[in-house]
């Protein structure tokens, strides 16, 4: 690591006048990925919460302006990572799938909720992970009442489309089909809600195809009740205080109830800002509808204002994520500006950004993965051209550039190691893109995975650092 310092110094000066800005201030933070694909800590068994809270002064005293934590809410076990959402209105504190697993992985709402308390106490924003294209799951602990058997149900997924859920009026009693089927808990989803539906059809597109779970159809008609679930009256095992839960839902039923809970979620939990997951697969409109209301709508004290941190999972070359930045962008937001005809004071405001994948890899040179594969003959100067476009936004009502890209070298979609049970490689470096990873699951490009043993992966940091964007630390 001899030529660390000078190659720093190098790369400051060659980056530094691709960054200048007519802006007086530029936001730009560096952000941690707190977490790995199937992330664990043996000390911390249940609770990963615990182990960040932990690390608050540490990350802190590193530089960390922010960590991207995984979804939050229960999955059908509380061993997955987060990605098959189950209920979004549990945060760890409903007994549900199999009592007593109250918690998620990451633990119980209350250790979840003191981690963000404790990260915003040393200064660090808390960025959370959303799944909103998809969810799964749905029964008892056994499955039990999750099947709706109407035949446009069974086109996909097994016909597992009834979602109901517990409060604490409608508590998990038995795990039978009455009990599942008279649960009042928030946000109740039926077959109508998920592709194909009576009018709306499946599996031709990226967003109407079931590739991860039951794939939500947030068109306004895709609204409609159980075929299953009785519409009114209560089993006799229960009597009158549990009755049936399947009522009518009114158009445009699925992005009201996303646009309601992530408003809940927002103030229940005062995390800062947002990575959306699979955006590819949901419909711009309800991303463009979310986040702006999570930026403007919300009481003062809660909402996300203009440089709220959102960034989209869209994976393609530098052309797919920019275009995605200004297909999701806001007409008319307060942007300080004037212009595309909206009032004085707002303008059209790209508040999203995306994952760097041209710059990871996907650029015209290779970007990061040849530069660290490169054998030691990869030119550098070619780096910041490899960047996307759609890189910060500019607001003119404080004087203000805001970074939104993220660059990034790893995430838990790029690094999928198969390792040993005391957690090592199985592989050598020299092995380790033909054998002992798990590629089918990788995704970015050129490879999929940078093994952190190679000796370039520190060079591939310091141009993160030094290019726009906000920089990502992979766990």
């Amino acid at each position: 690591m001899k030529l660390k310092l000078p190659f720093l110094g190098l790369l400051t000066f060659l980056f530094f006048i691709h960054t200048s800005s007519a802006q007086s201030v530029r936001l730009k933070k560096t952000v941690l990925q707190a977490f790995w694909w199937d992330y664990r800590h043996d000390n911390f068994p249940g609770s990963w919460a615990d182990y960040l809270t932990k690390l608050a002064p540490r990350l802190k005293s590193m530089g960390i302006d922010a960590i991207w934590i995984p979804p939050s809410y229960k999955n059908q076990s509380p061993t997955w990572v987060g990605y098959g959402p189950m209920d979004h209105y549990d945060l760890g504190d409903k007994y549900q799938k199999g009592s007593p697993n109250v918690n998620t992985a990451l633990g119980t709402k209350d250790e979840l909720l003191r981690m963000i308390a404790v990260m915003h106490a040393n200064g660090i924003e808390v960025i959370q992970d959303i799944v909103l294209n998809h969810v799964d799951g749905a029964g008892s602990q056994q499955g039990i009442g999750g099947i709706d058997n109407h035949s446009l149900s069974l086109q996909s997924n097994s016909g597992y489309k009834n979602f109901r859920y517990v409060s604490y009026q409608t508590p998990a009693i038995d795990e039978s089909q009455d009990d599942y089927f008279t649960r009042s808990g928030r946000w109740p989803k039926n077959y109508t809600n998920f592709y194909p539906n009576a009018q709306n059809a499946c599996c031709n597109n990226e967003i109407n195809s079931p590739y991860f779970g039951p794939d939500i159809s947030y068109e306004s008609n895709g609204i409609g009740q159980s075929s299953v679930v009785p519409t009114s009256g209560f089993p006799a095992s229960l009597g009158p205080g549990r009755p049936y839960i399947n009522p009518t839902q009114p158009s445009d039923y699925m992005r009201t109830e996303a646009r309601n809970w992530i408003l809940w979620f927002k103030k229940q939990s005062g995390v800062d800002g947002f990575r959306w997951d699979a955006v590819k697969h949901f419909p711009i409109y309800v991303q463009e509808d979310l986040i702006y209301n999570l930026k403007y709508s919300l009481p003062a004290w809660a909402k996300g204002g203009q440089t709220m941190l959102n960034i989209g999972e869209w994976i393609g070359s530098k052309g797919d994520i920019d275009g995605y930045v200004n297909a999701v962008a806001t007409g008319c937001a307060p942007t300080g500006d004037t212009n595309n005809g909206c009032p004085a004071g707002q303008g059209r405001e790209e508040h999203t950004g995306t994952f760097d994948f041209s710059l990871r890899g996907y650029g015209s040179f290779g970007g990061l993965y040849s530069m660290i594969r490169g054998g030691g003959g990869f030119d550098v100067s070619v780096l910041p051209g490899e960047q996307q476009n759609k890189r910060y936004f500019d607001y003119g009502s404080f004087d203000t550039r805001v970074h939104r890209s993220f660059s990034f070298v790893n995430s838990h979609d790029t690094y999928r190691p198969i390792l040993t049970a005391n957690g090592d490689f199985t592989v050598t470096l020299s092995n380790s893109y033909s054998s002992g990873w798990n590629f089918g699951n990788e995704l970015g490009g050129n490879g999929g995975h940078l093994d952190p043993r190679e000796p370039r992966m520190a060079a591939a940091y310091a141009v993160t650092m030094a290019v726009d964007g906000n920089p990502v630390i992979f766990f």
